[in-house]
């Protein structure tokens, strides 16, 4: 089982806890933003979260919840920065 939480956590820098704080969560959404991505989260049966950016790099995770969604898109993202 892989721990999102955690590795978005160290990349990010931001140290707080995003399986229980959907604040902590938006948070990275936040840091992602400010570097100039178009984000998107919602629910269609399952939670998903997409971080687009204008130069065409382009990702997207589903879970079970939105922290959990947006942790898993948030990590594809920033491996590839």
């Amino acid at each position: 089982n892989v721990d999102w939480f955690g590795q978005v956590k160290e990349i990010t820098g931001i140290n707080t806890d995003f399986s229980t704080d959907i604040s902590a969560a938006f948070e990275v959404l936040d840091h992602l933003i400010k570097q100039g991505a178009e984000v998107n989260v919602g629910f269609y049966k399952e939670w998903d979260c997409d971080i687009d950016y204008p130069i065409g790099c382009n990702w997207r995770a589903t879970g079970k919840t939105a922290a959990e969604a947006i942790a898993k898109c948030a990590l594809l993202a920033v491996m590839e920065e």
